[in-house]
């Protein structure tokens, strides 16, 4: 017999049943896998945002205040060996005021992407020929995340485009890091070069000569290696073209250079 039915008190017993199970979440959380209730009770808790669906057979769940994890939590909490870069890295530095709705996790082990609200937690390889990240240790929300250092989190958007902002945030962001020295341009040379891209070389260039004046000269020597042209940053469409970086760009680079002085 159903537990929904009038006579039986179908919609107090469910209250109480899915109550019990949220109280039982709670002490097993705060991210759950494939937790041991009915599929009606956890499509319940899902619905009324009482859990969170992670992605398939994770959740998660509030403390006994109510209180959800941050979604930088959520992704430490799901690969605590890994360790967060790209722009939530640079992010967690506080280099920017801009909040990013993708985070960015770097794991040798593959796994897929999660979702929580807006934000999107997903999972990457280290390049096979990227040094080892520098990696510092933050507490948000009473959890341990591992974070790249501000050098790697910026080069690592420089690497992987589709997970960095545009290009004059990226400017604006060295910039700041620069002119406050928490960004060494040694470090961020040092980075880019042993990671054997020409590419991600150029980006860093050009940047560089934005923010400074000054051209490097081993990355652009570097840079130049290769005759393939490459986007400074994920965009849609192409403007512009810097011959000496032979990087394709939605704007100028002096527009670029004084948008990010705004």
């Amino acid at each position: 017999m159903s537990i929904n039915t009038p006579s039986n008190g179908g919609s107090v017993l469910r209250t109480l049943r899915t109550d019990a199970a949220l109280r039982t979440l709670i002490a097993a959380g705060p991210v759950v896998s494939s937790p041991d209730l009915e599929p009606w009770v956890l499509r319940q808790l899902v619905r009324t945002g009482r859990i969170a669906r992670l992605r398939r057979g994770r959740y998660l769940v509030p403390d006994a205040k109510g209180r959800m994890l941050p979604p930088a939590a959520v992704a430490a909490l799901l690969e605590p060996k890994g360790h967060l870069s790209c722009f939530g890295g640079v992010v967690l530095h506080g280099l920017t005021d801009q909040d990013t709705d993708t985070w960015v996790v770097v794991s040798a082990r593959r796994q897929a992407a999660a979702r929580y609200g807006r934000a999107r937690i997903v999972f990457v390889r280290p390049r096979a020929r990227a040094p080892r990240a520098r990696v510092r240790t933050l507490r948000i929300a009473s959890v341990e995340i591992r974070v790249a250092a501000p050098e790697d989190a910026f080069v690592d958007c420089l690497e992987r485009p589709r997970y960095g902002p545009g290009p004059t945030e990226l400017l604006r962001i060295l910039r700041t890091g620069l002119r406050a020295r928490r960004l060494s341009s040694r470090r961020l040379r040092e980075r880019a070069l042993h990671g054997g891209s020409p590419s991600v070389a150029a980006r860093l260039g050009l940047l560089l000569e934005l923010a400074t004046g000054q051209r490097d000269p081993r990355l652009y020597a570097f840079a130049r290696t290769s005759h393939r042209w490459r986007a400074l940053a994920e965009e849609h469409r192409t403007v512009r073209r810097d011959s000496a970086w032979r990087l394709t760009m939605p704007t100028p680079p002096e527009q670029i250079g004084r948008a990010a002085r705004e």
